[in-house]
Order: structure tokens, then C-alpha cells, then sequence
């Protein structure tokens, strides 16, 4: 398999042409409220992940 690098860039507009495509259809439901979608722009599969952000506060 031939490895082809990508600019950030165009990663990002492969991304989002995936997304609105058909994930978003998918995946912008209430349950998924606070996940992340990571796509695999060679592939198209994605997988929606809970992320747990820690905030921390000096006070």
C-alpha cells in the first residue's frame, strides 16, 4: 500500500466532505451530545468517541 501524506489542510476538508456526506446524518443525534467523531479520511469508517474533559480552575 502507497502512503500519501496530506497537508493538515487538506486532511481537514476530506474530513469534513465525509462528514457531510452522510455521518452527520448519523451521529448528530441527543445521545451523542459530548463526543467526538473521529474519521479515517483513507477509509471513510468513523466511530463517535465520549471524550471526558477535565477543566481545571485556579481559584
Amino acid at each position: 500500500m502507497q502512503t500519501i501524506l496530506l497537508s493538515s489542510e487538506e486532511v481537514a476538508q476530506q474530513a469534513m466532505e465525509l462528514y457531510e456526506a452522510g455521518i452527520r446524518e448519523t451521529v448528530e443525534i441527543d445521545s451523542n451530545i459530548g463526543q467526538m467523531v473521529i474519521i479515517d479520511v483513507e477509509t471513510g469508517a468513523y466511530q463517535s468517541l465520549l471524550i471526558n474533559l477535565i477543566v481545571r480552575t485556579n481559584i
